[in-house]
């Protein structure tokens, strides 16, 4: 016999997961379902859906994921762009600059170390450019964290096809 604690909501949901025959040969007691060794990954692949910790540990992943990619750098319409967190402050500012001194040029350092003049369009398309792909990435997280809510992502793999997409 094995068992497994969760809750009384946790216990009534896996086991209307299960064939009602297997269901009947699980008990709940005391915040623990009980249930025959024959039953375990039956059981345990019912219950990895709904698991607190494991939806926690998915939306963690899912949050570090989010980070990988945001700070991780992109191209620009052929621009390497560094987008650290500093990256991206520096980004803003330079942007600012250049819209408050028209005409100015700023030398700008991409990712792989190539110096690019930078005027206030090219600037403003890679502000904008970041922008969206931060967007972007944190709308793919909040996806990925309502999927593992709703129950329908319960694997790492599968976030990293909400990323992906």
């Amino acid at each position: 016999m094995r068992s497994t604690a969760m809750t009384v909501d946790e216990a009534t949901s896996v086991l209307a997961q299960l064939p009602q025959s297997d269901a009947f040969q699980c008990f709940y007691d005391t915040d623990t379902l009980y249930y025959p060794d024959a039953l375990e990954s039956a059981v345990t692949a019912a219950y990895g859906d709904l698991s607190p910790g494991l939806k926690a540990q998915l939306k963690a992943y899912a949050a570090t994921k989010r980070w990988s990619i945001e700070t991780g750098g992109c191209n620009v319409a052929g621009m390497l762009i560094d987008t650290s967190r500093d990256s991206q402050a520096q980004i803003m500012t330079a942007w600012r600059d250049l819209q408050e001194n028209p005409g100015k040029i700023l030398q700008w350092k991409q990712s792989n170390g190539v110096f690019i003049a930078v005027d206030q369009a090219k600037m403003d398309q890679i502000r904008q450019g970041v922008a969206m792909m931060i967007s972007e990435v944190f709308d793919d997280e909040k996806q990925a964290s309502d999927m593992i809510e709703a129950g329908t992502i319960t694997t790492t793999a599968e976030v990293d096809a909400v990323f992906n997409a």
